[in-house]
């Protein structure tokens, strides 16, 4: 039979890794009550007084488990978000050339390709959770060097968009200076109108 003490001590940290994610969610994705994480936290807890007060290895193990699949739970959200970060990203940075800032993009558009593929096969809880572990810290640092190149890459578009407009200003204002050229010279010769000028010696 579990020893209470020791047993304690490792649903609180199991406890308070949950507690981090979780306000982490609040704080940082805006999410003030992340309810399936919250109801797991919520089936662990009755499951504990239980166990405290029955002292039965399977309420123990119960609560143990509810608070794991709170702390996937919470994982698998952050990861799906950071997924969806990068994602945004790539579409509004596509006509920039983003391994101009980041060098090693293509390594990590295959590492991103590599979570995609291993998120959409069934796994069992306890194999996703070594999965999220990796994932999030996978994710979390190519989240963060996508973010630290943003000003970089804005200033990149900023530039291509002034390579690509200035010739094309240059060229409606010469066509603009043409017609209005043209049009003057017409005036000159033909008079008002479309008359004929009327000269001094008529």
């Amino acid at each position: 039979m579990p020893n209470t003490c020791s047993d304690s001590k490792e649903l609180q940290d199991l406890f308070d890794e949950a507690e981090m994610l979780m306000k982490k969610i609040e704080l940082v994705y805006d999410d003030k009550y992340f309810a399936p994480a919250s109801n797991e936290l919520r089936y662990a807890f009755g499951h504990y007084l239980k166990y405290q007060n029955g002292n039965n290895e399977e309420d123990y193990t119960k609560a143990k488990n509810h608070i794991q699949r709170a702390i996937y739970d919470a994982k698998e959200f952050i990861a799906t978000t950071f997924l969806e970060r990068i994602k945004d990203f790539e579409k509004e940075y596509k006509s920039v050339a983003i391994t101009a800032v980041v060098s090693d993009w293509i390594c990590i558009r295959k590492k991103l390709n590599e979570i995609n593929k291993q998120l959409s096969e069934s796994k069992e809880l306890k194999e996703s959770m070594s999965l999220f572990n990796e994932m999030y810290v996978d994710l979390s640092d190519i989240v963060k060097t996508v973010e630290a190149a943003i000003p970089e890459l804005d200033k990149m578009r900023r530039s291509d968009f002034l390579a690509k407009f200035i010739p094309i200003a240059i060229a409606i204002i010469s066509i603009l200076f043409s017609i209005f050229i043209a049009s003057n010279t017409c005036w000159d010769s033909s008079g008002v109108l479309g008359f004929p000028a009327r000269h001094i010696n008529e």
